[in-house]
């Protein structure tokens, strides 16, 4: 049974699930993880304007191979599609604050990104990059999307109304509640109007999963099943909940992570794999 997006919510035989992963190679090589520089960043409201999800989906693929970041920025803000020069710059440094934090290049999100160009599976790691690097995306969807799931709507107004009382007398609030709405329908995660907001849970793409899976657990080992189930940034993603355990039933049937353990009060996973090797094998 495929882990589709837009199946209808049921129980899955997390046993037989037969959605499927590109062909990986039966043995993997063992590579160290590069670790991220760190560097100053300027102090930052917590509030964004424009969420750019589009144009860095579009942008991430077609980067060259460089692993110096001032060719990288170079090549973002002279490709961008917008005709401004101070628009390209001015949007070239949201977008690698948020793919390339503390200028780290991030091959293994570029080399995603070429294999999933154009694809749900590329807009889902764009958006977690998006709640990770602006923490206020994932206090929205926890504390105004998540609660209103049932019903599966929200109105603009009300997003507005949290970010007033959050920051009194910001002057960018209304342009914060624009990009709220719009991160949320470029992932594919809700449609808009001027007036309402409109989501749903889906299901999830098992290429991103397994992505953001090695990103929140970066070191090989065991981990807490109740941990993942439970972790804001995997919730904010908007995936079913019961999809959660068959999804990592069906990357321990590919060979991605170790094992899935439910024995009595005891329920856990194991991933063998860095976020580099799982990229290197998914992406070929």
């Amino acid at each position: 049974m495929a882990l589709t997006s837009d199946s209808p919510s049921r129980r899955i035989n997390h046993a037989t699930t037969n959605h499927t992963l590109d062909n990986f190679p039966s043995q993997i090589k063992t590579k160290s993880s590069k670790p991220e520089p760190t560097s100053k960043q300027r102090p930052r409201s917590g509030v964004f304007s424009k969420p750019l999800l589009e144009e860095t989906a579009y942008i991430l693929p077609l980067i060259p191979p460089s692993n110096d970041i001032k060719e990288i920025k170079k090549f973002i803000r002279d490709n961008l599609r917008f005709s401004a020069e101070y628009s390209r710059a001015r949007y070239t440094r949201y977008i690698t604050y948020r793919i390339f934090p503390s200028d780290y290049p991030n091959s293994e999100i570029r080399s995603f990104a070429k294999k999933f160009s154009g694809r749900q599976e590329l807009k889902d790691v764009v958006f977690y990059r998006f709640l990770k690097s602006e923490p206020l995306m994932t206090q929205i969807i926890t504390d105004l999307i998540l609660p209103a799931i049932a019903t599966g709507t929200i109105r603009r107004s009300v997003v507005k109304d949290y970010l007033n009382d959050k920051f009194p007398g910001m002057k960018s609030v209304r342009d914060c509640a624009m990009a709220v709405a719009d991160a949320l329908k470029d992932t594919g995660l809700a449609t808009t109007t001027q007036k309402i907001i409109s989501f749903n849970y889906r299901r999830p793409h098992l290429s991103s999963f397994a992505y953001i899976l090695h990103c929140e657990y970066p070191k090989p080992g065991i981990y807490s099943l109740n941990d993942l189930e439970n972790n804001p940034h995997v919730k904010a993603m908007l995936w079913y909940p019961e999809t959660i355990l068959p999804s990592l039933y069906e990357l321990r049937n590919q060979g991605i992570i170790a094992r899935v353990s439910e024995i009595d009060t005891v329920r856990q996973f194991s991933t063998k794999l860095t976020l580099e090797e799982y990229v290197e094998q998914v992406s070929g």
